[in-house]
């Protein structure tokens, strides 16, 4: 991926477990802005963005998803782990 070769996007990926979507790309949206004003401001030749813009943003945007709501759907996903229809079994409900 052009741009990111010096983003561990696993460890990205660690700090950002209990993001949304939208937290996520807010994030991105933070660490670009972040690369441009640094550019800008020492007229760098390479536009990259470097790990330290994704550290500067990660001290700006967090989560907006709540650990009761985390909670609920780990919670709902187990539930739905032990009531698995079968095959053949019809999943929707018709009325």
């Amino acid at each position: 991926m052009p741009g990111y070769a010096h983003i561990d996007t696993d460890a990205l990926v660690d700090k950002t477990s209990n993001f949304s979507g939208a937290d996520v790309n807010y994030l991105c949206e933070k660490a670009k802005e972040i690369a441009i004003r640094r550019i800008i401001s020492s007229q760098m030749k390479g536009r990259e963005l470097l790990p330290d813009d994704f550290n500067l943003a990660l001290n700006c945007v967090k989560s907006t998803v709540l650990l009761s709501d985390v909670c609920k759907i780990e919670l709902w996903q187990k539930e739905r782990q032990l009531h698995k229809p079968s095959v053949g079994d019809d999943v929707c409900e018709q009325h």
